[in-house]
């Protein structure tokens, strides 16, 4: 017997699911590797290391969650591949952001 909490969910909805996962997922990562950036020696700017890393977390929680609703309510959670960013390095912390 199906957990009464779980319910299944529409079939056209679960693409965009995925979809949405995948994007936090990107938005994470490129969100992360801007953290290290200003952690340097040579960039002492805490702050922003501190403000990536925080968002960066916060991308990954936006990304459990969904992941677990889509689980939830009967569906499958299939993850694609990240690309690298095409930037590691920015001029600025305003261009970071």
């Amino acid at each position: 017997m199906a957990s009464k909490g779980r319910q299944n969910s529409h079939e056209e909805s679960k693409p965009s699911f995925t979809n949405r996962i995948n994007i936090e997922r990107m938005a994470l990562y490129q969100t992360w590797v801007r953290s290290p950036t200003y952690n340097r020696k040579d960039e002492p700017l805490k702050g922003f290391s501190k403000f990536f890393k925080h968002s960066a977390e916060e991308e990954l929680e936006h990304a459990e969650k969904l992941m677990k609703y889509q689980i939830l309510r009967g569906g499958r959670v299939v993850l694609t591949a990240i690309n690298r960013p095409a930037h590691q390095e920015w001029a600025t912390p305003l261009a970071a952001i």
